[in-house]
């Protein structure tokens, strides 16, 4: 199996948006097949920053050391309120960067959700 690559490209405007161009062919004619790479793609680092606080990363090293079974779990792993760790896991799961799996409890009465970072890091790049 292929490792999934995620890249943060700084770049301008045109240059991303050739990049999508370029990717929207290759999906369009379907070569993209087997592909696990996603970009995101900022015109500058402070932008950067900001998507991906300190915080935010403490959360993907967190999923990645110990794998929370819930949002709840990963909040007391982290010492922060359950409902600002939510918000930054549903934001980074919008991006793409954590997969959110629904998990009913033994019961079936309750459901959570699992966060999930399926990639293997980070490679940021200056275009």
């Amino acid at each position: 199996m292929t490792p999934k690559r995620f890249k943060i490209l700084i770049q301008s405007p045109a240059d991303t948006m050739d990049e999508f161009e370029r990717s929207w062919k290759l999906v369009s004619k379907r070569q993209s097949k087997g592909t696990s790479e996603m970009i995101l793609c900022f015109k500058d680092l402070s932008l950067v920053s900001r998507v991906l606080s300190r915080e935010r990363l403490r959360i993907i090293q967190a999923i990645r050391k110990w794998k929370p079974a819930s949002i709840n779990q990963l909040a007391k792993f982290l010492r922060r309120e359950q409902a600002n760790v939510y918000r930054d896991v549903q934001y980074l799961s919008k991006l793409g960067i954590l997969e959110l799996q629904r998990r009913q409890s033994k019961g079936g009465r309750r459901s959570s959700l699992r966060p999930v970072f399926g990639w293997q890091g980070f490679e940021i790049a200056v275009a």
